[in-house]
């Protein structure tokens, strides 16, 4: 059931596991980007935060009031009218135990979507040849199972829990770089905010990894500077262009 925003609007405060596409469609609004990212009241936001899919827990979003819309219909007849849930794209780099992409795999996906609606239906069976799975995915995912047999790979995944690397807390930045060190293969502990050796040695990994391909004509590396396991602005740029958001 879609929960409709009173007319002045409302405050929405992030809860884990949302972004602003999951949230807007659940007040029932369908083009997220146009009507609530956009949106002046949502100005700061955007400020703080670049990128709508990675918001931070407490971050406050300004869902606006429905435009009323009218549709013409036969009179003493029921109607129905259906909202599209939009959809995103889900890139996901499987690698091996010793860091090389899993090349030309085959996999399943299975994924769980939330309140709004939306349904999800595999569209491609293989991973290319960097190890690159791609697939698009209802704004209402929340979570999702993967299976890649050849690389004995059978994961949960969880949707819109990426924590931002742009927050003035620590742990919150922490956390954002433990989870994309653990997708890409460098990190294997928890996702829980704090500093460990485990976590400053898939640091200098993921370092030592750009200074190695700098010439590579890839354009996601970029110079982390130093390769001392230190989640330095450098780092964390470097880390943030590699991954994608």
């Amino acid at each position: 059931m879609r929960q409709k925003p009173p007319p002045e609007g409302v405050g929405h405060i992030v809860r884990d596991g949302e972004w602003v596409g999951s949230i807007a469609i659940r007040y029932g609004i369908a083009d997220w980007e146009k009507d609530v990212w956009q949106h002046p009241r949502n100005a700061k936001l955007r400020k703080d935060r670049e990128d709508p899919h990675v918001l931070a827990v407490g971050d406050e979003l300004f869902i606006p009031p429905w435009l009323e819309k009218k549709e013409p219909g036969a009179t003493e007849q029921r109607h129905r009218f259906k909202l599209k849930t939009p959809n995103e794209l889900f890139r996901l780099r499987i690698l091996d135990t010793e860091g090389d992409p899993v090349a030309d795999a085959q996999y399943t996906l299975e994924v769980e979507c939330g309140p709004g609606g939306g349904v999800y239906k595999q569209q491609n069976t293989h991973t290319d040849g960097d190890g690159i799975l791609q697939e698009t995915i209802p704004s209402t995912a929340i979570s999702g199972r993967l299976i890649v047999p050849d690389a004995n790979i059978d994961m949960r995944l969880s949707f819109g829990h990426l924590a931002p690397l742009d927050s003035d807390d620590e742990k919150v930045v922490v956390r954002g770089a433990q989870q994309r060190l653990r997708s890409l293969g460098y990190y294997n502990g928890p996702s829980d905010g704090n500093k460990s050796p485990e976590l400053s040695q898939a640091v200098a990994a993921f370092q030592n990894f750009c200074k190695e391909n700098l010439d590579s004509g890839d354009s996601r590396i970029t110079d982390p500077v130093n390769t001392d396991g230190v989640l330095s602005k450098t780092t964390l740029a470097a880390l943030e262009k590699f991954y994608g958001c």
